[in-house]
């Protein structure tokens, strides 16, 4: 990871799953021609469950390697499901944990514990070990 690199050199350092952009009135920025952004595709899911997982490292990438909050709000408001939204397991414990990482983003420390500690408690519920299925 290219990190230490100045702030308008890192983009062009990162892989292109890590540079998905926020839409704009008019196009996102970094658009292919073909419209597939790491977002554009998110968006597109229908899968709930499936949306989750490919959101992880773009959220990694706006928090801590550069800072993007307007871009982390659209990705969380495109993974983030319907309330009531059946998820599997591994994508249910994984949505907590986007989620308390955000919260910790936006300062907001105790909603963040809280967060993680749901996605703590179903995870021993359901047997979920995350990184198993990560490797």
């Amino acid at each position: 990871m290219p990190f230490g690199l100045p702030p308008d050199e890192l983009p062009g350092a990162l892989p292109p799953a890590c540079s998905a952009r926020c839409p704009s009135p008019a196009a996102r920025p970094g658009d292919s021609p073909s419209g597939r952004t790491p977002l554009s595709l998110i968006e597109r899911c229908s899968d709930a469950s499936q949306r989750i997982l490919p959101g992880c490292n773009p959220q990694i990438h706006y928090v801590v390697g550069v800072g993007l909050t307007v871009e982390l709000d659209c990705l969380m408001k495109a993974i983030d499901p319907p309330a009531a939204t059946p998820l599997a397991p591994l994508a249910e414990v994984l949505l907590w944990a986007l989620r308390s990482m955000y919260l910790w983003s936006r300062g907001r420390s105790a909603e963040a514990a809280a967060a993680a500690e749901n996605g703590s408690r179903l995870a021993g519920a359901s047997g979920v070990r995350v990184w198993d299925d990560l490797c």
